[in-house]
């Protein structure tokens, strides 16, 4: 008999997006979004914490750094401990032309996925608007 697969941490989908930008009419993109169940969300928190608290032991041999240093890293943990925990939803990167000049955006920037991201059209410089519907981020793919 073999094992029971366990369920997966994360889960991944495209979803449908617009690209905004003013006086111009919006573009469609398809985002990929990663939702992270509370397990996978803690991993990922204890994995930042110990990250920054392994940091600030290292920090500790640095002449003069160390003053700033470990104090700074041995804060930042606990910082990022409950900001990784408070992520669920990922903007894993999106696609689609860009409404201003046309050119494809290609997002590949990890970020928490918001209702309305900025991100800079690399062909004309512009800041257009990433706009997630809300609906999109709530509803996970597996229906949970």
């Amino acid at each position: 008999m073999s094992a029971p697969a366990e369920a997966p941490d994360a889960i991944v989908a495209e979803r449908a997006a617009t690209w905004c930008y003013a006086a111009h009419a919006p573009t469609t993109a398809m985002v990929r979004l990663r939702w992270v169940n509370k397990r996978g969300r803690l991993m990922a928190a204890l994995k930042a914490l110990g990250g920054f608290w392994l940091a600030a032991v290292g920090a500790v041999f640095l002449p003069l750094l160390h003053f700033i240093l470990v104090p700074t890293l041995l804060l930042l943990g606990p910082l990022m401990f409950f900001w990784k925990l408070r992520e669920s939803v990922t903007l894993l990167g999106a696609d689609g032309p860009c409404p201003a000049c046309g050119v494809p955006i290609a997002h590949r920037v990890q970020l928490p996925a918001a209702e309305h991201t900025q991100v800079r059209c690399e062909a004309c410089g512009r800041s257009v608007d990433l706009a997630i519907p809300a609906a999109e981020l709530r509803a996970s793919p597996d229906g949970a």
